[in-house]
């Protein structure tokens, strides 16, 4: 199911075609949905997870071992898409909508968040990169732009709309995510190959980073939601990873374990929360005055009942913030003996980079 390369010239009329999406839009007095994906589309490529192999019978040879969707979201030559496409693959190659074949030069990945960056020796000529929009919302009106693939072939660029039904989606028992945070979800489905398409609010800002929650077999879960990363987080991933080569996280300079107890602290049972296990010396945590075997409870006023809550919090802040902790301080540091006087506390707390 590959496609033939296309000639220069066929290649060059494509770009030209390109390039005059926008004034097609308004000569075709094409409006909000039409005049969206015709101004979109190009910037959605095929992306193709290669791997290498050999055997005695048929000496080397190269196959596709996974196929999904990639974003052109920089105009230096920069690809999004979803790590667990590429996890495997010997080598990345990218599919344009003019049908050109080009092979990545460098993959810069965060596999916490599921994100990947790829890097193309040029830019794409004539195609306008994706701008990153703001935050989702409950019933906004979104459109889904997105590879597929099945038994026949591949299908580029196919588009369907929605409206976001949450943007607090789970992804704690995710194997494709080790890191908690907030996805978005839009009942405008993607297919088989939609993982790493574009969710678009109706400007055409890209809203979301389209993704399926995978098992620890590697299966992709079977949904009539779509999941996506919202543009937040791609920001700042893809910002660190372009310029930094790794994300730069913020680090509170605590272990923690879950606890399990009340929402409410009562006699010798502390609430639910982060049990602080070990504070790091000069840290920031032990700066701001956290002891071992406090119970953290809240990220500047919100409920925290454990450690996923609690990176959900610290997920939405850089280094450099400053939150507020709450506390509830109920056993000797020394000797992990109940005091007398528990007490709730509310601690200010600057969050370095995490090493």
């Amino acid at each position: 199911m590959k496609k033939s390369m296309k000639s220069t010239a066929a290649m060059l009329l494509a770009a030209i075609l390109t390039l005059s999406l926008g004034v097609w839009a308004q000569a075709e007095g094409l409006t909000g949905a039409a005049a969206l994906y015709e101004s979109a589309s190009s910037a959605v490529v095929g992306v193709y997870a290669m791997g290498e192999t050999w055997s005695r019978e048929s000496g080397a040879s190269i196959a596709e071992r996974d196929y999904g969707t990639g974003l052109y979201v920089d105009e230096r030559g920069y690809v999004l898409t979803c790590w667990h496409l590429i996890q495997s693959a010997d080598f990345v190659e990218i599919e344009t909508a003019s049908g050109e074949r080009i092979r990545v030069s460098e993959i810069l990945s965060d596999n916490t968040v599921d994100i990947a960056v790829l890097k193309l020796e040029a830019p794409l000529e004539g195609v306008q990169p994706l701008s990153l929009g703001g935050e989702a919302r409950v019933g906004q009106r979104v459109y889904a732009i997105a590879n597929a693939f099945d038994a026949f072939g591949v299908y580029p660029a196919q588009m369907t709309a929605g409206v976001v039904s949450d943007v607090r989606g789970d992804t704690e028992r995710a194997a494709n995510f080790s890191r908690t945070l907030d996805l978005i979800r839009a009942d405008a489905a993607i297919g088989y190959g939609g993982c790493g398409g574009a969710l678009l609010d109706e400007s055409g800002a890209l809203i979301g980073l389209a993704t399926r929650l995978v098992d620890s077999e590697g299966a992709e879960s079977e949904s009539a939601f779509t999941s996506a990363i919202p543009a937040a987080t791609l920001q700042k991933v893809m910002g660190d990873l372009i310029e930094y080569g790794a994300v730069k996280r913020p680090r509170m300079g605590v272990m923690v374990v879950d606890n399990d107890g009340p929402e409410d602290a009562i006699k010798n049972y502390p609430p639910c929360g982060s049990l602080v296990s070990e504070v790091e010396a000069g840290g920031p945590a032990d700066k701001a005055g956290l002891l071992k075997y406090d119970v953290i409870t809240a990220i500047d006023g919100v409920r925290t009942r454990g450690f996923a809550e609690m990176s959900r919090e610290l997920e939405k802040h850089q280094a450099g913030d400053t939150i507020t902790v709450t506390v509830y301080r109920c056993a000797d540091p020394e000797t992990g003996m109940f005091l007398d006087n528990p007490e709730y506390l509310e601690l200010e707390l600057t969050l370095e980079v995490l090493d």
